[in-house]
């Protein structure tokens, strides 16, 4: 089994960082490559990042879709780019937002996301609401990082923030399991776990294990309604990765 990694952003150290956690969870026959986008912001920090970021996550999966059982999108939140992908490509595309939730509801009634940026909780919760989460969700609890600062802070210092913020989620919220919120805390879970002794997932690990569920299941893509191929149209100033999924219509590429 071979699965596509897709960083969103350009950073190379957050693709590092969840190679490494897809390396620690994955079956010993899964071969997972995590690559970085090559166009778009260092990360993403609101609206704007991950819209502009969705066009090097689409490139990638058209260049890459005969090559890859199955494709991981690497931004926790409601990518946009993955219902996208999932027009083009029939192989399973999972982000690492909905998977671990709905890993933790299997494991607990209500669990807390907790999360760097505050910038990032306004879109986490309209995330819930699209994928049926909300009533779920104890809490958001945030660090108060900005994304990119995850990369510069020590590692004990981060984790002492995310244990701080994880117990309150417990003790206040009502929290049963914590969900770790963002591609750059990926390897803190077990850590965590054992000092909060309740589950604690990581994002981009519940996502490989979804993934690979998926693609042992013969599971593909709907091609009906949703995510129904892309319908051939004109289509001006797009990138030359895109020409076949329009190719044999009347239109031109301009």
């Amino acid at each position: 089994m071979k699965l596509l990694l897709i960083n969103p952003n350009t950073s190379d150290g957050f693709t590092s960082i969840a190679q490494k956690a897809a390396d620690v969870y994955k079956n010993k026959d899964t071969i997972v490559k995590a690559v970085s986008s090559s166009c778009g912001p260092l990360t993403l920090e609101g609206y704007f990042d991950e819209i502009i970021s969705s066009v090097g996550v689409l490139e990638i999966v058209q260049r890459e879709k005969e090559n890859y059982d199955g494709f991981i999108v690497a931004c926790f939140s409601n990518h946009f780019s993955i219902y996208a992908a999932r027009q083009i490509t029939e192989k399973p595309v999972v982000g690492i937002f909905e998977p671990p939730m709905l890993l933790a509801k299997q494991l607990g009634a209500k669990f807390s996301i907790v999360t760097p940026s505050p910038r990032w909780k306004p879109l986490l919760e309209e995330g819930l609401e699209a994928v049926g989460m909300k009533q779920s969700c104890a809490s958001i609890r945030v660090i108060g990082l900005d994304v990119e600062e995850l990369e510069c802070l020590q590692q004990e210092k981060l984790e002492t923030y995310l244990l701080e913020e994880a117990k309150k989620a417990v003790k206040e919220d009502g929290a049963e399991v914590i969900v770790l919120g963002c591609c750059g805390l990926a390897g803190f879970d077990m850590r965590l776990r054992e000092k909060l002794n309740i589950p604690v997932f990581d994002p981009v690990a519940s996502a490989v294990k979804v993934l690979e569920d998926l693609v042992d299941l013969k599971m593909s893509t709907s091609r009906i309604m949703s995510y129904s191929p892309v319908i051939p149209q004109e289509y001006k100033n797009v990138p030359e990765v895109f020409h076949p999924l329009y190719e044999g219509s009347d239109s031109t590429q301009r």
